[in-house]
Order: structure tokens, then C-alpha cells, then sequence
């Protein structure tokens, strides 16, 4: 009221009658009814609450719908593929059978690009991927015999394939990614592989063999199934089907993980969801397959100084199959498959763990077998021994039908609260996903349902206006 009377302080104008002995305002039912009135008259000045107009929940939330929808028949059923990448250029390119087609999003024409395993016995192209804003025009494609095509929409013939490999034995690939020059593959034995298409010479691999003054691998031992560059383009995460995640510094060719104790990245299942946020570029969701199940958030700049925990886990028991962060908004957009549930303990199984030593990690077969040898060698004969193969074997869980199946979910955060949760966005099971150019739309792949659907996820961030030079200054 001060305002619209034309006073420049924030002094409330107060009224005190001194004739009035002083009593408690809760004895005054009139200040009651003062104050409610000063309440509603406070609410007409005051302004309209802020709206995140980016948010999913001003966006997807609102309209639940695909804005377009796509026949991709003949897509590979492979849950380790990526048959979806879309280009800076506003083409999305799908990968049916050995058939490769995109479309211009802006034009919407179809063109068939080309087909996959050209002069080799491929089946379908399994993995694809399109060029940052240096090779737009060039898009990469892994098919089901391992073998790997390099092609550009100016030439009909393939630029490389694997067979201008330098080395003479290449395992099968299983991922790929692109980073500037340097053309990454996640190999079948471990290893990584990257190809610089300016010049072979400069190519090379790391980890998939054991280093000789130890014996021991430096990475992964078998399938690297998921690749992710960060912003910087100096570190590398890749996932493999043990759940083992590493992060590896392209400078020095060596693994940030694994070096120190307990410095690993770990799941209990397949690791095929990789993400960088795009707006702190240390953090990094990784998300498991069944039977785990969960996505989990590190911060890679603590892998230096020891043990590392997740900043951040979402438990939600449904196979993640891909993880998008948003570019405009605090928030992580994850794709599901099948959903499930563990069989709860029972009674016999509380029983035996609770005769176990306490931790606050897994339970460990040696820590069964201390905990036996302990109980031996007391002269209490009575307490029985802990059923170490009941508790080694994990029951798998049962798949189940509930509102994360074939999903989308949008999280908060750092809260982790559910912002917004769309089931059954296909039929089947959504076993890839990207983002558009601009960072504010969702192309979902689901192979059985043979579809890809544009989801519009987040609004567009305001447009920032530059301030003139000397704009905040006043000259005297």
C-alpha cells in the first residue's frame, strides 16, 4: 500500500491508541481479522510467480504427445545398438536393415543415404552416428559382423571401412562416437579404438590387454557397449556389459578409474546409458540394464583424490537404455524398457545375514568364509553357520507391468524428485534416444514397434539481450 501512496521507504504506517491499555493481540479478535486483510491486500501487489517456461513440466507435461511419428521398419533388436542419430544440421537418420535413410527435419524429405556392409556378409546396420559441426556432413556406421563404414552425403562409395585399418586384426565393434577428427569404437575385447580420419597414421587404441609389468588390465575385459565424450573433448567414459564404467584422458592414453582404491565406477549390470551434463562438465550419469536397474551421477573431478561415491543415485528398477541431460534446465531425461521387482527376504535369509559381518556395500563370499572360519573356532557349537550358497545366489527379479515400463522420466536435479513420468510412450521397449540441435526436443527409437517419435521435452531458453557497453553507468 506504501507504493501506491507514493512513499519511498518500506516503514509500515501503524496506529497505536495510548489510551488503550496493552493486551495480547491473540485477545484482540479484531487484529484477527486486520491481519487477514492486510494479507489479501498484499497478494494484489504483489507480481505473478516466476514459471520456468524450459521446465519439462511447462512442456512435455502439458502436451504428452509426439508431435511426429515415423516408420522405421526393419530396425535391429539389439539392446547393445544405436540405430538413431541426429545431425547439427536437422536430419535425423534411422537405420533399417542395411538400409540407412534420414530425413530433413526442416523440409521433410526422406533420402536413402546408403546401405550398410558393402563387399562383407552384414546382416543390418547396428550402431550409426552422425559428425559434430566439422564432419556434418558425414555419418558412421557399425553393422552386426563388427565391421565399421565411414560415409559422406556428397559421395555415393564409403570413405574408409575398416578395412583401411592400420592394424591387421580388429575385433568387433560394438559402439562408436565422434569427437572432432577422432572417430572412437568400443571393441569386443575391451579395447578402444580411435580412427583420425585426416590421417591413419595418427590412429590408436587403448586398454583390452593386460599391462606387462603387472598382468593386469588397464580397463575393460570384455564388450564396450557405450561410449560418451565430455564437452572439453579430453575425457572418454565408456561402459562395457560387466557394468565396469571407466573414464579414460585422451592427452596421457590412460584411465582416470581404477588407479586408486576403491576409485571404480561400478553397476551390477550392463552400463549402455552414458551422459555428460552439458552445464557442469564433471558430472556424469551412467544408467544399468536389468536386473539393476538404477542411474547413477558422479563427479569425475574427485576420481583424483581416492574413493569415490555416486553424488546421486535413482533407484528405479526398470533397464535403462539411454540418458539425456538438458541443456537449458537443471533436469535428466532417462528411456526404459522392461520393468521389474526383487522377491522380497525371507525370513531364513535375515536370519543368516544378520550373522554376517556389517557393510555397507554387497555382501562378499570372503566375508562368508571369514565369518565361518571365526564361528569354527569358538566353542559354540550351537549357533549355525551362515548358508553362504543361499546368500552367493541372487534370485532374478520378475518382470512386471507398472508405470516405468517402455517410460519416459524427466528428473530434478540435484533433489532427484520425479519432475514428470510418461508410460508406455511406445509399446515396446525404447532402446534409444538423442537429442536435437537445438536442446529442446527427443527422438525415441523402439525397434518391435518399428517407430521413432518426436517428443517436444523443453521449452527454449530466453534469449539473452546484451547489454550496451556503459549501460549501468551514469556520467556526472
Amino acid at each position: 500500500m506504501y507504493k501506491s501512496f507514493g512513499l519511498l521507504t518500506n516503514q509500515r504506517l501503524t496506529y497505536k491508541d495510548e489510551n488503550t491499555p496493552p493486551t495480547p493481540s491473540c485477545d484482540r479478535p479484531g487484529d484477527k481479522a486486520f491481519d487477514l486483510l492486510r494479507k489479501s491486500a498484499s497478494t494484489l501487489f504483489s507480481g505473478p510467480s516466476s514459471t520456468n517456461h524450459r521446465s519439462v513440466s511447462q512442456n512435455l507435461a502439458k502436451s504428452p504427445h509426439p508431435t511426429v511419428i515415423l516408420d522405421s521398419p526393419g530396425m535391429t533388436t539389439s539392446l547393445y545398438s544405436m540405430p538413431l542419430s541426429w545431425s547439427v544440421n536437422n536430419q535425423i537418420a534411422v537405420a533399417c536393415g542395411r538400409d540407412v535413410y534420414f530425413q530433413d527435419l526442416n523440409t521433410r524429405q526422406t533420402t536413402k543415404f546408403f546401405k550398410a556392409g558393402r563387399g562383407q556378409e552384414a546382416l543390418e546396420a547396428l550402431s550409426i552416428a552422425w559428425g559434430d559441426k566439422k564432419h556434418d556432413t558425414k555419418l558412421a556406421c557399425i553393422n552386426d559382423s563388427g565391421s565399421w563404414e565411414l560415409f559422406d552425403l556428397s559421395l555415393k562409395a564409403p570413405i574408409t571401412t575398416s578395412d583401411s585399418w592400420s592394424h591387421p586384426e580388429i575385433p568387433d565393434a560394438k559402439s562408436l562416437c565422434w569427437n572432432g577428427d577422432l572417430l572412437t569404437f568400443g571393441m569386443a575385447d575391451g579395447a578402444m579404438h580411435f580412427y583420425d580420419i585426416r590421417e591413419r597414421e595418427r590412429s590408436f587404441h587403448v586398454g583390452g590387454t593386460p599391462t606387462t609389468d603387472t598382468g593386469t588390465f588397464a580397463g575393460h575385459r570384455k564388450s564396450v557397449v557405450s561410449l560418451a565424450w565430455d564437452s572439453s573433448g579430453n575425457h572418454l567414459a565408456s561402459g562395457d556389459i560387466d557394468g565396469n564404467v571407466h573414464i579414460w584422458d585422451v592427452r596421457t592414453r590412460k584411465a582416470l578409474t581404477g588407479v586408486k582404491k576403491n576409485s571404480k565406477i561400478r553397476h551390477q549390470a550392463p552400463v549402455k546409458a552414458l551422459s555428460w551434463c552439458s552445464w557442469k562438465s564433471d558430472l556424469l550419469a551412467t544408467g544399468s540394464y536389468y536386473p539393476e536397474g538404477i542411474i547413477q551421477v558422479w563427479g569425475t573431478s574427485k576420481l583424483s583424490n581416492g574413493p569415490i561415491e555416486p553424488e546421486k543415485t535413482f533407484s528405479l528398477n526398470a533397464a535403462v537404455h539411454s540418458l539425456i541431460w538438458s541443456p537449458h534446465s537443471k533436469e535428466l531425461l532417462s528411456i526404459h524398457g522392461v520393468q521389474f521387482e526383487h522377491a522380497p527376504t525371507t525370513h531364513r535369509q535375515r536370519r543368516s545375514l544378520s550373522l554376517l559381518p556389517s557393510s555397507s556395500s554387497a555382501f562378499r563370499l570372503g566375508d562368508i568364509v571369514a565369518t565361518a572360519a571365526a564361528l569354527n573356532n569358538t566353542n559354540n557349537t550351537t549357533a549355525p553357520l551362515p548358508d553362504s550358497s543361499a546368500l552367493t545366489k541372487k534370485s532374478k527379479p520378475t518382470i512386471v507391468n507398472g508405470p516405468l515400463t517402455h517410460s519416459i522420466v524427466v528428473h530434478d536435479y540435484p533433489s532427484g524428485k520425479k519432475l514428470f513420468t510418461l508410460s508406455r510412450a511406445h509399446r515396446h521397449s525404447i532402446t534409444a534416444a538423442c537429442l536435437s540441435p537445438n536442446g529442446r526436443d527427443v527422438f525415441t527409437a523402439s525397434p518391435k514397434e518399428q517407430t521413432i517419435k518426436l517428443w517436444k521435452a523443453w521449452g527454449a531458453p530466453p534469449n539473452k539481450v546484451k547489454e550496451p557497453p556503459f549501460e549501468s553507468c551514469i556520467i556526472r
